[in-house]
């Protein structure tokens, strides 16, 4: 069976390209498993396998086994005597050489026609000599595997035998202990990536020519009146407590609130009296500004307020390794959930996304 799914696996290997690289890891990895499995089934395992058989012809205890379980019944039965004469001790008389009379001493004797029957009977049923062997049709036709067994078995039990098994087997799971503490626990998103997409050369040529390791997350901002100073203040705090808590490597490089307010300073004298869904749809009416936000930022289409609006932050994390990964997207949830508009609520206004979390979570 083992081997059926060792030779399936390389056939998926070849023919499903969203299978392949998993499948063929499974594989290389299955082979001296199963080679190494079978040879401590017939050597090891079978030796236990025999001392345990032992331990219970000798009626020893499961762990204890130093300790022998008397068995239940130790007297001896009763077996009744086959003598037909009485041996009773008669009181002897001071001229007699036996206690017993002649008449009982001497056994009764057997006719000539009962001794002639007693020799015919013992004709009949007369054993061929002990060392006639009789071959049978099992010896005959004994298997050649089944040969090799018992040749296999009488020397696996010799002393020699069973000590090399063992050293064997303690320099093997000594091996595998040190190389179970070299283990690293790692992930490679590309391994999810089909074998012959192009997404294998870019991320194969992202990493060898450029230093970033880390991913681009969208810092979304919902559910709330984002006309409201102290909300636009919750707004920035929210994105200073994410570098500060090392979260994201540095702040946003572009952010409409930011630029939003920047641009409502340099153009007060026209814009001062407007209020802020008037201002805002003016500062989308500059094509430079719509192109750079447009897409950041969602708008009503009855009163221009601002529905939601998002920006991007880049966090340098290794992707490829599933610890970093994991503590940075840990690290991102409390951040989240300290801020104060995500307080007592099951959907946060305020939080961090991107596709790369999926693959994490």
């Amino acid at each position: 069976m083992k081997l059926k799914v060792f030779v399936c696996s390389f056939l998926v290997n070849e023919s499903d390209p969203y299978l392949s690289t998993t499948t063929y890891t499974f594989a290389i990895k299955a082979f001296p498993t199963i080679v190494i499995d079978f040879i401590y089934q017939i050597t090891f395992f079978i030796s236990l396998v025999v001392l345990d058989e032992r331990r219970i012809a000798a009626n020893r205890r499961d762990i204890c086994i130093w300790s022998i379980e008397p068995y239940e019944d130790d007297d001896e039965a009763e077996v009744p005597s086959t003598n037909t004469f009485d041996t009773t001790v008669l009181p002897q008389s001071p001229d007699s050489k036996s206690s017993i009379p002649s008449t009982l001493a001497t056994p009764p004797q057997v006719s000539t026609d009962d001794e002639s029957s007693v020799a015919d009977k013992s004709n009949d049923t007369e054993v061929p000599s002990k060392q006639t062997k009789v071959p049978t049709k099992m010896q005959e036709k004994e298997h050649f595997a089944d040969r090799f067994m018992k040749w296999f078995a009488k020397k696996i039990l010799l002393k020699s035998v069973q000590v090399v098994v063992v050293a064997s087997f303690l320099i093997i799971f000594g091996g595998m202990l040190y190389c179970a503490t070299q283990l690293k626990q790692e992930f490679d998103y590309i391994d999810m990536v089909p074998k012959e997409s192009y997404l294998r050369d870019y991320y194969t040529a992202l990493d060898d020519y450029t230093i970033r390791n880390g991913l681009n997350v969208y810092v979304f901002f919902r559910d709330v009146d984002q006309s409201d100073p102290v909300i636009q203040e919750q707004m920035e705090a929210y994105l200073e407590d994410l570098y500060d808590a090392n979260a994201i490597a540095h702040p946003p490089v572009y952010f409409w609130l930011r630029d939003f307010k920047g641009w409502v300073s340099d153009n007060n004298v026209t814009l001062g009296n407007l209020t802020f869904n008037e201002q805002i749809g003016e500062f989308f009416k500059d094509p430079s500004w719509e192109d750079l936000y447009g897409e950041h930022v969602a708008l009503s289409k009855e009163d221009g307020h601002v529905v939601e609006s998002r920006c991007i932050a880049y966090v340098d994390v290794d992707m490829r390794t599933t610890e970093a990964g994991t503590a940075m997207l840990e690290n991102m949830r409390k951040v989240t959930a300290r801020q104060p508009v995500n307080q007592d609520k099951d959907d946060w206004a305020f939080f961090t996304y991107a596709d790369d979390y999926h693959i994490l979570e």
